[in-house]
């Protein structure tokens, strides 16, 4: 659908200055009449991840506003506000989106008549502004009553609405209306940073509720009012690898003061299972009865069958090379520091896979977000790999017949479909040293581990992948079995 609507839109955008230059008031009018019952009627899945929707705001609505006849400002007006509506939270740090977001609020168009280039902050203006926002702003923000209404749902790591945020921005549009959501993403060129430091901090002390899923620094040196509800989705599922308090002392860790700091503003800690409570009591030094396993919101793919044969179906007509042959992902987790991953090298010997199983597979590749080296699939490996790294973890595994990981908490993810998984540990030992884990390896792990491709091979030949142990790790690792995490968590948090 995304794809179709979004070629569909740019077709017609792509000519609409030119078009509207040359047609009268009557024309625009029923033309900007037609496009806003349009996007009305998308699904919030289409409209957060629609490029044409970008392109309509940033291009038309901003750059050829000069075109828009006096007679249709009524018609244009109405356009804005039901993109202001429907558009995703995180949209508006972005200097032309504030833009129309001021039109609604004044109920003019006028500030897209009279537009002003916002000033470009020099890195040194920017430390200032930040400073001033968290220091001054945010201090005063908290000074005022909380703004009982008020959401944040904040990243550093993403810029867009992904599989965890989605489903909780929809649950609470659709059991608290009034409610309003505002998400700050990780900061992209286009944004006003001015705006963006400034709003974020005055919104930030006076929230009721901040959902966040990772490390997040902006929260490291302050500390949240006391009416407010700082809950933590966690990206991971599970407890494999160890993590915040838990990893002091090993190679990867940092310090206990850097952990006290990151976690210390935590209310709610959400996981998969009541059985984890104690690990993640422990890794962020909170008191288990603050912590719920009410599920995670982004696994909720992984349960729908309706979503996950529409999914197989989209990547089998996307990418023919998937038809008729069945998937191994390789989905390694990074190593080291920043640095080091940049110089992440794939340890699977994807040529001699080929020539083992090239007539009945095809080998995808899903590299972790923190590895930031590209992925170059050599030429004569274009018929067998897929590099898929830019594409969600759950919609990767949906199409996965057989995952082959390492120290990756994707497993429990890909343990709810029940399908083999290959545990590659060629440097076990090293990266024991480096995070360690919550549980001895050999002994944990719902599958086989190799250290070398032509073991990993001969287990795929041989079909010796499954194990007695993967139903009842899925089992365990998850509280309930349904993607109806994000309706638990926002029943629980909003009560009031």
């Amino acid at each position: 659908i995304l794809y179709y609507v979004n070629k569909f839109l740019m077709m017609h955008l792509e000519n609409l200055p030119k078009i509207f230059e040359e047609s009268d008031e009557k024309f625009q009018i029923n033309y900007l009449e037609k496009l806003t019952e349009l996007i009305a009627k998308l699904p919030d899945e289409v409209i957060f991840e629609l490029d044409a929707l970008d392109y309509l705001v940033q291009n038309i609505l901003n750059d050829s506003f000069e075109w828009i006849k006096y007679e249709a400002y009524p018609a244009c007006l109405t356009l804005a506000e039901i993109i202001s509506h429907r558009a995703a939270p995180n949209k508006f740090t972005d200097t032309k989106w504030l833009r129309l977001e001021k039109c609604v609020r004044k109920g003019s168009v006028n500030p897209l008549r009279n537009k002003k280039n916002p000033t470009v902050l020099t890195p040194i203006k920017k430390k200032f502004v930040s400073f001033f926002s968290r220091k001054v702003v945010f201090t005063i923000a908290k000074l005022l009553p909380v703004a009982k209404d008020n959401v944040l749902l904040v990243s550093n790591k993403i810029s867009d609405l992904d599989a965890t945020f989605m489903p909780i921005y929809q649950t609470i549009k659709q059991k608290h209306p009034e409610k309003s959501v505002r998400a700050y993403m990780k900061m992209r060129p286009e944004d006003n940073h001015a705006m963006y430091y400034l709003t974020y901090f005055w919104n930030l002390g006076r929230a009721k509720y901040v959902f966040l899923d990772d490390y997040y620094y902006q929260l490291y040196s302050i500390r949240m009012r006391k009416e407010a509800e700082v809950i933590q989705l966690w990206h991971a599922a599970g407890a494999f690898k160890r993590f915040g308090h838990s990893s002091l002392g090993f190679k990867d860790s940092i310090s206990l003061d850097f952990e006290t700091r990151a976690h210390q503003n935590y209310t709610t800690s959400v996981i998969s299972s009541s059985d984890l409570k104690p690990i993640y009591a422990e890794a962020f030094h909170m008191d288990e009865t603050k912590i719920e396993a009410f599920g995670l919101p982004r696994l909720w793919k992984l349960f729908d069958q309706d979503y996950k044969e529409f999914r197989l179906d989209y990547f089998q007509k996307m990418y023919p090379l998937l038809k008729g042959k069945k998937v191994i992902t390789y989905a390694p987790t990074f190593r080291g520091n920043s640095e080091e991953r940049k110089a992440f090298q794939l340890e699977l010997n994807l040529r001699k896979m080929k020539e083992e199983l090239g007539k009945e597979y095809v080998v995808v590749i899903k590299l972790h977000p923190l590895v930031s080296v590209e992925t170059q699939v050599p030429e004569d490996l274009a018929d067998f790999v897929l590099d898929f790294s830019g594409i969600e973890m759950n919609d990767v595994l949906i199409v996965t017949d057989i995952l082959i990981t390492d120290y990756s908490s994707v497993i429990y993810d890909y343990s709810i479909l029940n399908r083999p998984i290959i545990f590659y540990a060629y440097d076990l030992e090293a990266y024991s040293l480096e995070r360690n884990f919550y549980h001895d390896y050999l002994e944990f792990v719902p599958g086989p581990v190799v250290a070398t491709t032509e073991e990993a091979i001969k287990l795929i030949q041989t079909n010796q992948m499954i194990t007695g142990k993967l139903q009842d790790f899925a089992e365990k690792a998850f509280e309930y079995h349904d993607g109806d995490a994000a309706a638990r968590i926002i029943d629980y948090v909003m009560q009031d």
